[in-house]
């Protein structure tokens, strides 16, 4: 896997008019670069509701209620994790970088791994974003033709019929198979010469996981374990919609590109170009998706200084397309998450007809 990949140095005049802005509101509202007492509050009301909830299925007395519990549990996993996972594993929830490394672990209570997940979001996904073969987080398997490099297969032809049915199952599919496939294929890269620990880590997260829904419920409630395996299948059902809507929503948009570089490993263009090339914005003027996504809607402004807490991407975001209009760089925001959803739709059908036409990235 090729990941010496290196960018020009072209585009310094717009990095340094981004970094003046930022760091002048961050001086003039006297703020830092973390999370703020709001983002804390928010985090941790969140938490309290994913714990009651928790609670509340062992005094489920209806299979509706349960149903609705395990509900609530796969939205709350999804919110839980990009408002805190995300941002401690970017070193930004709050200053004290212990508690981030602390706090990174929500992501193995909520059934994933958080070392593959920050190895693959941190390492690969943001420093080479939508680059075939070493984006690990983007890449996908065969099932689904998003790389136009990648062969067409005779299925991909229905791909974007039966990619929402897959796409109900995404949490499922990661936390029971790609996370256990990754850590056998990464686990040098993960241990960092403490191989132990890091297994000791990813299989007590995930059986941690499978007890707090599978084993204590059908143990202590009762309900047959086919109504808590259901209760389960909901649970993943939520979670996986919620998540998707802002995975597809951000990086496999029509407009958005898959760069390649050339056989030195070099792009044609620099590092911050790259991130108007592969990142899209969506509903950037909802309150509540910001909110509840962890301001992961502004994601061409999180691409653009991932070091900087979600709380300040409102304002960032405004300068992000003031300047990209003084430097007449193109930038694609979708006005809604249904925009967003059908662009990605309209995506796979490209890809899934061969002949690629893929639409020009120009300076406009």
């Amino acid at each position: 896997m090729k990941n010496n990949i290196t960018y020009t140095q072209e585009d310094q005049a717009l990095v340094q008019a981004l970094n003046r802005k930022v760091q002048a509101y961050l001086k003039e509202k006297s703020l830092t670069k973390y999370g703020t007492t709001g983002l804390h509050v928010k985090a941790a009301v969140l938490f309290l509701a994913y714990a009651t909830s928790s609670v509340l299925i062992y005094f489920s007395s209806t299979t509706m209620m349960l149903y609705l519990l395990y509900m609530a549990l796969g939205l709350l996993s999804v919110f839980l994790a990009l408002n805190i996972g995300h941002e401690a594993a970017h070193n930004i929830f709050c200053k004290n970088k212990k508690w981030n490394r602390v706090l990174v672990y929500i992501f193995d209570l909520l059934g994933a791994s958080s070392q593959i997940w920050v190895y693959k979001h941190v390492h690969t996904h943001h420093t080479h974003t939508n680059v075939a073969e070493v984006d690990l987080e983007l890449k996908q398997g065969k099932i689904v033709r998003i790389f136009p490099q990648d062969p067409l297969r005779v299925f991909h032809r229905y791909q974007h019929l039966y990619m929402p049915f897959l796409y109900c199952i995404y949490t499922l599919v990661w936390m029971g198979y790609r996370d256990f496939k990754d850590f056998f294929s990464l686990r040098q890269q993960l241990a960092g010469g403490r191989p132990f620990r890091s297994s000791f880590i990813f299989f007590f997260g995930k059986l941690l996981f499978i007890t707090r829904l599978i084993i204590l419920p059908a143990t202590l409630l009762p309900f047959s374990i086919w109504t808590i395996l259901g209760a389960f299948v909901i649970f993943h059902l939520a979670a996986s919609i919620t998540v998707t809507f802002a995975l597809i929503s951000t990086h496999v948009g029509e407009h958005t590109q898959f760069p390649v570089p050339n056989e030195e490993g070099q792009m044609g263009h620099s590092w911050v170009k790259h991130q108007f090339m592969t990142t899209s914005d969506f509903a950037t003027d909802n309150r509540l998706i910001t909110a509840l996504y962890g301001g992961f809607n502004h994601h061409l402004t999180h691409h653009l200084f991932p070091y900087l807490s979600h709380v300040h991407y409102p304002v960032v975001t405004e300068y992000i397309q003031e300047i990209s209009r003084d430097y007449n760089i193109a930038t694609f925001p979708q006005p809604s998450i249904w925009t967003a959803i059908g662009s990605h739709f309209r995506l796979l059908r490209r890809r899934s007809l061969g002949g690629e036409k893929t639409l020009e990235w120009m300076e406009m």
